[in-house]
C-alpha cells in the first residue's frame, strides 16, 4: 500500500479541467508545460508520432504496455498531455511493443478520439501526468476508453493521423 501511494503522489500533476464524455468533450485547457517531445532511440523500436489535420490543437495521452515500472499495476503505463497544433507532427513515444492505445480532444471541445470497446483506463485533468492502469486514482481522474492502434509487426516510425472524422 505505502508503494502504490507513493507512485500515486509521483504522478501528481497542475491542475487543467476537462470533461469528457459520451462522444463529446468540454475543456478549460490551460496551457503550460506540455510534456517534452520524445527523442528517436534504437532501430528495433516503434516510434509512435501524432499528425494532425484537425482544425484546433489535440491533446493526446497514451496507454502502451510497461511491465517493468507498471509491473504490479496491470503492465500498462498511462500519460498525457501532448498539445498538438493543427499541421504539426509529434514524435510521443517509443516503445518495444505493437499495441499502444491513446486518447484525444480537441481544444476547441467539438472532437473526442476514443473507442467504445477497448477496457477502460484513467487520465488525469492536468497538463501532465504518468500513472499505471490499475492505480487507484482520486476524483481527479477520469475513465475513458482509448483507441487501439496496431503498429504493425516492422518497427519504425509509425505516424497516426488525426482527422475529423
Amino acid at each position: 500500500m505505502k508503494i502504490r501511494s507513493a507512485l500515486l503522489a509521483a504522478v501528481t500533476a497542475i491542475t487543467l479541467t476537462a470533461t469528457l464524455a459520451a462522444g463529446t468533450a468540454t475543456a478549460a485547457v490551460t496551457p503550460g508545460p506540455a510534456r517534452p517531445v520524445v527523442a528517436a532511440e534504437r532501430a528495433d523500436t516503434y516510434q509512435l508520432r501524432f499528425h494532425n489535420h484537425y482544425k484546433s490543437t489535440v491533446w493526446v495521452a497514451v496507454m502502451y504496455r510497461d511491465v517493468n515500472r507498471c509491473r504490479d499495476y496491470g503492465g500498462y503505463a498511462t500519460e498525457g498531455w501532448w498539445g498538438i497544433s493543427w499541421g504539426q507532427d509529434l514524435h510521443i513515444l517509443n516503445t518495444q511493443y505493437r499495441y499502444v492505445y491513446f486518447y484525444a480532444f480537441s481544444e476547441d471541445q467539438a472532437k473526442v478520439w476514443q473507442s467504445t470497446s477497448t477496457p477502460f483506463t484513467r487520465v488525469r485533468r492536468g497538463p501532465t501526468f504518468t500513472s499505471c492502469w490499475t492505480i487507484d486514482q482520486d476524483d481527479t481522474w477520469q475513465q475513458v476508453r482509448p483507441r487501439l492502434i496496431d503498429l504493425g509487426a516492422a518497427p519504425g516510425v509509425h505516424t497516426y493521423d488525426l482527422w475529423a472524422t
